[in-house]
């Protein structure tokens, strides 16, 4: 699939080398843009959405920044619950696991010694994090799907079975059960681990509470494990 047109090419700058990554980035490399990308994994999003979960970022850049990831294929727009919306296209979600692997080193690196960073500001923001954290643990055996209640928004938490762990925004079509808790818990997953009392089971199957739990503390302890062995 070709990636660039001439549309997708107005106005943009290239690295101008045959290389992946320097062309990579010259669809992705620009500031806020993987931030947001990282948004609508979770899944899609309107335009206000993305402006709340991005403190700091100007209307009009956050309108250049999705009209250039639209005309490089990674972006478009959908009409969801009868609103537009941005969404990830299939090439979009191919940039999954690049992100993932990114934050995993971020963990390792940490934030500059000049900055002062904030928690992250809405639960789709911390989506893709529990997702990669997940899929570190151990679920259960059989499928099961937790809305996952994060102060006043819903996640839908897909564990066990033979398939990943998934992670995205919005409301699930059926649950087994209704969990609550809190962003910040979410958001300091990996410095602070996951206090007890942090879930609580609002409706349905409060097995599935247990089985959350489990999956989340034996994916920290592998996490743990990989950062102890320099991996």
């Amino acid at each position: 699939m070709a990636l660039w047109s001439p549309m997708s090419a107005r106005q943009q700058k290239s690295y101008d080398q045959l290389c992946p990554l320097a062309m990579a980035l010259d669809h992705v490399g620009d500031r806020w843009s993987l931030l947001v990308i990282r948004e609508l994994l979770g899944g899609p999003a309107r335009f206000n959405d993305l402006g709340r979960a991005l403190p700091g970022i100007a209307s009009n850049l956050l309108s250049n920044r999705l009209r250039r990831l639209e005309d490089s294929g990674i972006v478009e727009r959908r009409i969801v619950f009868g609103s537009s919306a941005y969404a990830v296209t299939e090439l979009g979600a191919g940039l999954r696991p690049v992100l993932e692997a990114l934050g995993s080193w971020g963990m390792r690196i940490g934030p500059l010694p000049t900055s002062e960073p904030s928690p992250v500001r809405s639960a789709r923001s911390a989506a893709m994090g529990l997702e990669a954290v997940l899929q570190h643990g151990q679920g259960p055996d059989e499928e099961l799907i937790i809305d996952l209640l994060v102060d006043t928004e819903h996640l839908t938490v897909t564990i066990g079975g033979d398939r990943p762990a998934t992670v995205r925004a919005g409301l699930p079509g059926r649950s087994h059960a209704l969990i609550a808790t809190t962003l910040n818990v979410l958001a300091t997953l990996p410095l602070n681990g996951l206090p007890q009392g942090a879930l609580s089971a609002a409706r349905g199957d409060r097995s599935a509470r247990l089985a959350l739990e489990r999956a989340i503390m034996t994916a920290l302890d592998a996490m743990e494990s990989l950062v102890d062995e320099g991996c």
